[in-house]
């Protein structure tokens, strides 16, 4: 199995049970403002950048769910923005979520796998790396070919994700290996908005029937299986501008355990193990699923790295080291793009796939939840200087 070098559909809970809902540009969870709003400096290409060593620039890309013509038109204007040396000596991350919701998600797919290609045989690339988001998990757990390491799981362990208090709003039907309770509960429910995702394979309605997984199962490539399968559940890695360190993972981390603990079990993609899973929920695993509790700074790593995440249907970009990455939320439009996030020592700035985006600019920030510098104190930017400081 090739894997992408990368972490991974709605909350994994009973139809009645009280939790938070996927709802597009939206999300239900409501975080109370306790923090004045900074703003960075203005953003701005810095040309100096492109002479550096590769990955010096980082561009975090948010949920795409299936919106093939806003990929390609972000993809253009971030060549745009960049230039072609710009754009290739970058490291480029996806913060998950391709599948669902927009209409073309095999487009989505075929989009990534040809980019991951393509910038594997250039020179001087900075990388290319996919995480998981909760529907990229769900499909792939649906047609078999979940987002792990395949010898360390068990057709038990995988059935005994499902809590037996769920009665319904899941795929009911037997399936030869097992089935994590999320692929269930996106092949057999409205919460993930599947049906988009059948129709884009030519496979028929998401109708809930052992035959409509019969005919995913044969319309999705042999390459998208491979590219979902090798979904890596975190992006951890050294950067060379302050704090040191970038991590990326969909959601975030659960502030209820330490974060390195955390991290050691997403990076070895283990789906089943304690750590990683909702202590009440084995079904749950919250850097892919959660809300409200994931978006503050993990205490343990406060100046210690930057964390992003797409997932939460907004754009929070005044947290200090804590940046979500999700305006658009899967339903793109001119305000609320399909939209990354452009990020070197000297840079700090996002590009739409709409051309009238810019940020930053003048007026309100485009954050949903009007939070500022949580992620780091005013002190530690001060101290450290360069990307977050100001």
């Amino acid at each position: 199995m090739l894997k992408n070098g990368a972490a991974g559909g709605g909350e994994g809970v009973d139809a009645g049970a009280a939790e938070e809902v996927e709802t597009g540009a939206e999300t239900l969870t409501k975080v109370p403002k306790d923090a004045h709003t900074e703003r960075p400096p203005r953003g701005r290409v810095d040309r100096n950048v492109d002479s550096l060593p590769p990955g010096s620039r980082v561009i975090l890309i948010g949920d795409l769910h299936g919106n093939l013509i806003e990929t390609e038109q972000l993809f253009a204007n971030l060549r745009s923005t960049l230039g072609n040396t710009g754009l290739r000596r970058s490291k480029i991350v996806f913060l998950g979520d391709y599948v669902d919701r927009g209409p073309d998600s095999r487009g989505v797919i075929d989009f990534l796998v040809g980019l991951r290609a393509a910038r594997a045989v250039e020179d001087g690339t900075g990388g290319t790396y996919f995480i998981a988001g909760n529907h990229d998990l769900g499909m792939a757990t649906f047609i078999g070919v979940p987002c792990c390491d395949e010898a360390s799981v068990s057709a038990e362990a995988l059935e005994a994700t499902r809590n037996v208090a769920y009665k319904k709003g899941f795929f009911v039907h037997p399936v030869e290996g097992g089935m994590h309770y999320q692929g269930r509960r996106w092949g057999g429910s409205t919460v993930y908005n599947c049906h988009t995702c059948f129709s884009s394979y030519g496979a028929g309605d998401a109708d809930y029937t052992a035959e409509s997984r019969e005919r995913l199962v044969k319309a999705v490539p042999d390459a998208h299986k491979e590219f979902l399968q090798g979904l890596d559940l975190c992006h951890d890695a050294p950067i060379p501008f302050g704090p040191g360190r970038l991590i990326c993972v969909h959601a975030g981390l659960s502030p209820d355990v330490p974060a390195e603990e955390q991290l050691e079990r997403l990076r070895a993609r283990d789906i089943l193990s304690p750590s990683i899973q909702h202590p009440d929920d084995a079904s749950r695993i919250p850097a892919l699923h959660s809300r409200g509790a994931v978006i503050p700074m993990h205490h343990d790593l406060v100046g210690k790295a930057i964390v992003v995440s797409g997932h939460h249907g907004t754009m929070d970009v005044n947290r200090g080291d804590r940046i979500i990455m999700d305006l658009s939320g899967g339903t793109p439009s001119e305000n609320r793009p399909l939209a990354c996030m452009v990020l070197s020592a000297t840079e700090r700035f996002v590009v739409g796939h709409a051309e009238s985006y810019v940020w930053p600019k003048s007026g309100p920030t485009p954050s949903g939840f009007g939070h500022g510098g949580a992620g780091v104190s005013a002190e530690a930017q001060a101290q450290r200087g360069g990307l977050l400081a100001g």
